[in-house]
């Protein structure tokens, strides 16, 4: 080894380690970063009560996403992400119920996972069907569409009576939507009794999927 370049090939060794330890601790700040910047905004959500928040960081820029129920909701949000101390940039792709996609597939979407259930043999809504009532309305009050709220029976029982119950529950599910704030003349209610089942009424499951609520656009407003 030329002893003259040791000197110097230790400089350039040191600068080189120096170089990648100054890279990983700056790998490190921003991971760091990214997360004290999501935490803060993911505990507001929290604290606001927000649950369709989606939040994504990247160094000090922020994206958000997801489908706000109302317009106040979403930008409180944007309002809050921008005055986080550190962030950079806020990417707002935040929608509005009704506006993200159809409100057909919304309202499919949501009665998909969850049902309108209602007392045994009456039209009491059960406690646990309000909150998809009240997302429901949200994507309602957001579409400029109409919409018929249908209600379904099983066969089980006398089919005028059937009629009459489907006909009640509608007409209550209307009522809950319009005192949440959905418009009177947007929306409809209609019961078909036992006359459109969608499973087998032979069997305890298919009954169960015939009693149902459904929301069909009818049109534009």
């Amino acid at each position: 080894m030329d002893v003259q370049n040791s000197p110097k090939m230790m400089i350039s060794i040191g600068a080189s380690i120096f170089i990648v330890l100054l890279c990983a601790c700056l790998i490190i700040e921003a991971s760091h970063i990214e997360k004290d910047l999501k935490s803060q905004l993911e505990q507001f959500a929290t604290q606001s009560n927000i649950d369709w928040l989606t939040v994504e960081a990247d160094g000090q820029n922020l994206v958000l996403s997801g489908n706000a129920p109302v317009f106040g909701d979403r930008n409180n949000v944007v309002e809050f992400a921008e005055n986080i101390w550190g962030v950079a940039q806020v990417t707002n792709n935040i929608q509005l119920l009704g506006q993200s996609n159809t409100c057909q597939q919304e309202f499919d979407r949501y009665l998909s996972v969850g049902s309108i259930k209602f007392n045994s043999g009456g039209s009491n809504l059960s406690a646990e069907s309000l909150q998809l009532v009240d997302r429901l309305a949200d994507i309602a009050r957001n579409c400029n569409a109409t919409i018929r709220i249908s209600g379904h029976t099983d066969s089980v029982g006398n089919g005028a009576e059937n009629l009459r119950l489907s006909s009640a529950r509608a007409r209550k599910v209307r009522k809950q939507m319009m005192a949440r704030g959905v418009l009177e003349d947007q929306v409809t209610a209609v019961g078909y009794g036992e006359t459109r089942p969608i499973a087998n009424n032979a069997t305890r499951d298919g009954r169960e999927k015939n009693r149902r609520i459904e929301f069909r656009v009818t049109g534009r407003t």
